[in-house]
């Protein structure tokens, strides 16, 4: 992906990665992010080291609407547009994750996901969730867990979206 040149793994230890997230979300990651959900402190310290950071500028495209992906990743601090067809259909800000789609099922992106600051995600790639799901098992249980029920909320809100436009009365062209 064209943001692979801007990633960097983080050298700190667990610990101190943690703090840093806290600081940079303005709460523990445990509170801010419903990937976390159910998980202990020691549980979502593992989880988050596992990823790799990008910062991002404004206006940075962190994901390309037809990319194929294998990733997905963590909003840790900014804001961001998720763009379709033209226009913005959500803005998402620290704790969301987008790109999940693709880290599962590797289908091409939907939206493009544009930095409206100065941003910092944690990408979760295909390999780090294979490696942590043999390494730590019980951990990601749970955490898939979370994405399936991220999942579902999105397609419920898809669905109620679609729903709402098809109740619309339609417009008919006038008779000639």
């Amino acid at each position: 992906p064209d943001f692979a040149s801007k990633a960097g793994d983080h050298t700190m230890d667990e610990d101190k990665f943690w703090e840093f997230l806290t600081e940079k979300m303005q709460q523990t990651p445990l509170e801010r992010m419903p990937l976390l959900k159910g998980l202990n402190y020691n549980e979502a310290k593992k989880i988050l080291h596992a990823g790799t950071m990008l910062e991002c500028k404004p206006g940075d495209h962190i994901v390309q609407a037809g990319q194929m992906g294998r990733e997905m990743f963590v909003l840790l601090s900014g804001d961001v547009e998720v763009k379709a067809h033209g226009s913005t259909v959500a803005e998402l800000s620290s704790g969301a994750i987008f790109g999940e789609a693709a880290l599962i099922s590797e289908v091409p992106r939907t939206a493009n996901i544009v930095a409206k600051n100065d941003v910092e995600v944690l990408i979760v790639t295909q390999e780090t969730l294979k490696k942590t799901m043999a390494t730590i098992p019980e951990i990601m249980v749970k955490v898939m867990f979370n994405l399936a029920a991220i999942l579902s909320e999105r397609l419920q809100e898809q669905t109620a979206l679609v729903a709402r436009e098809d109740s619309r009365p339609q417009t008919k062209a006038p008779a000639s």
